[in-house]
C-alpha cells in the first residue's frame, strides 16, 4: 500500500462540497445540508483511526482507498468515504473521490475495530455506569490523581483507559478465549496491594445487546476478592496474561534533540486551534485588527460552547487572512519556542513524550510561555520528520497535554502535574468524544 496522507487536513485531502453533500445525503438524509464542524472532525477521526491500523481498504477499480464512518445512517447502514490521488498540480495531493453506502452485514470487521478511539471500548463492551466503572478501576490500581481540581470525576482515567484499549486493539492484544467464554485486556496499571498487572475481564453479552461483551470485573494475581481471583485464574490458565500496550521501539523516541530545527505548522495552529491560545495574548496582538477584536469581545460574552466554537472559527479565518496579524502571532510563538529550546538544552526532562494512537506516532510536548515568569500557558506538540528535524504540529492546553502524556506513563515533569494545572474551559465528560 502506498503512503497515505497523515491527516485529512485541507492541505492534504481536499473534501469537495459535492462530496460533503453526498455524505449528508447518505448519513443524514439531507442532500443539500452542509456538514457541521463536529461531523467533519468525526470523519477525520474515523480516517485517522483506520489509518493508524492500516485499515483503509484499497479499491483497485477506482484507484482509491476507503474507510467506514462509525456513525450509521437511519437505515443502520455504514457510509464509506473514498480518497484518491489528485492529478492537479496545485492544491492538496489527495481528494475525496466518492461516497457509498454499505448494507448491514456486508462489513466483516467488528464495530469496535472500525470506530474512533474514544468509542472503541463502549463498542466492545457494556460497561454499566461510566463513573462507577472508572471508580472501580481507580480503587484497584495504585493511588493517583485521576481528576483535575474542579473538573469531572476520573476525567484523566477515562481518557487513559479508552485510548489504552484502542492501542491494544491496533496491536491485536485483546485476549478472547477460543470458546468465547471470556475476553480480557491488560489495563497497563498496577494493583495497590503488590503492584501486579491489573486486567479487565468480560463475559459474553446477551443476544439482544449492542456490544458483544459485558464488563465483569478488574482482577490481578493479588486480588482480594474471591470472584476476581477466579476470573484471573480462568484467564491465566486458559490464555495466560494479556500483554500490555507498547508505544515506542527506541529510547531515543523519548528524548528531544534541542539542536534540531523545529518548524511551526502555523496555519493549522492559528486557523484551527486559535481557541487554545491564551486570551490575553490574542487581545494584545489582535489589537491591530478591529474585526478580530470584535470577535474576541463576542467570544468573552458568549454563553454557550457551540457559539464560542463558531466565533473562534471566524477568528481563525481573520487571523490567517491578515498577513500582519498572522506574522505577529507567529513571531510571538516562535520566540517563545526558542526560549523553551534553550531551557531544554539545560534540562532534557522539560520535553515530555506522548503518543497519538490515531496517527500511530510518538511526539514530544514542549511547554510554551509568553510571560516573563516562565510559567507554561500552552503546549507545542512536535513530531519528528524523516529529515530528522521536528514539525510543531499543533498546540494543546495544559489539561489536554497531561491526559495525552499519561497514556505512556505517570508524568513526572516539573511543569506537567495535576496540582499546577488549573481547570480551563475544556473538559471531558465520561461519554464525550475526542
Amino acid at each position: 500500500m502506498e503512503e497515505l496522507p497523515a491527516t485529512m487536513d485541507r492541505d492534504e485531502i481536499f473534501f469537495p462540497v459535492a462530496a460533503q453533500k453526498h455524505v449528508s445525503a447518505f448519513l443524514l438524509n439531507q442532500p443539500e445540508a452542509a456538514l457541521s464542524r463536529e461531523l467533519l472532525e468525526e470523519i477525520q477521526e474515523n480516517y485517522l483511526a483506520c489509518r493508524s491500523r492500516n485499515g483503509l481498504v484499497p479499491d483497485a477499480a477506482h484507484n482509491s482507498y476507503g474507510f467506514p464512518l462509525e456513525r450509521r445512517n437511519a437505515a443502520g447502514n455504514l457510509v464509506w468515504i473514498y480518497i484518491s490521488r489528485s492529478t492537479r498540480e496545485d492544491g492538496a495531493p489527495w481528494y475525496v473521490s466518492f461516497i457509498k453506502e454499505e448494507a448491514e452485514g456486508e462489513s466483516l470487521e467488528p464495530a469496535y475495530k472500525t470506530c474512533r478511539p474514544s468509542a472503541a471500548l463502549r463498542k466492545f463492551a457494556y460497561l454499566g455506569n461510566g463513573e462507577a466503572f472508572l471508580r472501580d478501576l481507580a480503587e484497584h490500581v495504585q493511588e493517583e490523581e485521576w481528576s483535575f481540581e474542579g473538573g469531572k470525576p476520573y476525567a484523566i482515567l477515562h481518557r487513559y483507559i479508552t485510548y489504552t484499549f484502542y492501542r491494544l486493539v491496533c496491536q491485536d492484544k485483546i485476549c478472547i478465549a477460543d470458546d468465547g467464554s471470556f475476553a480480557a485486556f491488560n489495563t497497563g496499571l498496577q494493583s495497590r496491594r503488590l503492584g501486579e498487572d491489573v486486567f479487565a475481564y468480560f463475559t459474553p453479552s446477551g443476544d439482544n445487546e449492542r456490544s458483544p461483551w459485558r464488563f465483569s470485573c478488574f482482577c490481578s494475581t493479588d486480588s482480594g476478592d474471591q470472584g476476581e481471583r477466579w476470573c484471573y485464574k480462568k484467564m491465566f490458565s486458559t490464555k495466560g496474561e494479556p500483554e500490555p500496550a507498547t508505544y515506542f521501539t527506541h529510547m531515543s523516541d523519548l528524548l528531544l534533540d534541542p539542536d534540531c530545527n523545529v518548524q511551526l505548522s502555523s496555519d493549522h495552529i492559528f486557523h484551527d486551534n486559535c481557541d487554545r491560545l491564551p486570551m490575553d495574548l490574542l487581545k494584545r496582538e489582535c489589537s491591530i485588527n478591529d474585526e478580530a477584536m470584535g470577535l474576541l469581545a463576542q467570544i468573552e460574552a458568549a454563553d454557550n460552547e457551540h457559539q464560542r466554537e463558531e466565533l473562534f472559527d471566524r477568528l481563525g479565518d481573520v487571523i490567517c487572512n491578515d498577513f500582519d496579524l498572522y506574522a505577529l502571532l507567529n513571531e510571538r510563538l516562535d520566540s517563545a519556542l526558542k526560549r523553551t529550546l534553550k531551557r531544554v538544552r539545560r534540562n532534557w526532562k522539560l520535553a515530555v513524550p506522548c503518543f497519538f494512537p490515531t496517527r500511530n506516532v510518538m511526539s514530544m510536548m514542549l511547554p510554551i510561555a509568553f510571560k516573563p515568569t516562565g510559567d507554561p500557558e500552552l503546549v507545542l506538540v512536535c513530531e519528528r520528520t524523516r529529515s530528522g528535524d521536528y514539525l510543531g504540529q499543533t498546540i494543546l492546553t495544559l489539561p489536554m497535554a497531561y491526559v495525552d502524556a499519561r497514556l505512556l506513563c505517570r508524568p513526572g515533569s516539573e511543569w506537567l502535574n495535576t496540582q499546577r494545572i488549573l481547570r480551563s474551559d475544556d473538559d471531558w465528560d465520561l461519554d464525550d468524544e475526542d
